[in-house]
């Protein structure tokens, strides 16, 4: 079938209040994850991991509000990252991992699942948080 990009809406639900490096992250703004990917390399059954290689052979993109990752800022060092979770042919979630620094703190975004957080990487506090919906918009 070839390559497909599909964008799936999400929830940010930490924090509630604008503070911060993160002030335009607040509850309520926009949040989405798109995802690019070969749907002849997807079964139809079962728990399948899509690897993007860094995004040549795929692609995510991560907008949390005024924030973007891609899956080349994937820097987890970890083969075939990041990666695309399927359930029987289904999106079920992103496996992603990218340290970077914003005014000299350095902070940690991951992706588990449907689960994301900013993470300040000294002091291990999440600075931000919320989920990626299944449904695509």
């Amino acid at each position: 079938m070839g390559y497909i990009t599909t964008t799936y809406p999400g929830k940010i639900e930490f924090p509630t209040a604008t503070e911060g490096p993160f002030e335009s992250i607040i509850y309520g703004a926009p949040m989405s994850a798109a995802v690019t990917y070969d749907t002849s390399k997807v079964p139809l059954t079962g728990l399948y991991e899509y690897e993007t290689n860094k995004g040549t052979d795929g692609n995510i993109v991560l907008t949390i509000s005024n924030i973007s990752f891609q899956a080349a800022s994937d820097n987890s060092d970890t083969m075939g990252w990041p990666i695309i979770q399927f359930d029987q042919g289904q999106f079920s979630g992103i496996s992603y991992s990218c340290n970077y620094t914003i005014q000299s703190v350095d902070y940690l975004f991951s992706v588990n699942g449907l689960y994301w957080e900013i993470t300040n990487a000294e002091t291990e506090q999440v600075m931000a948080s919320g989920t990626i919906s299944t449904q695509f918009s």
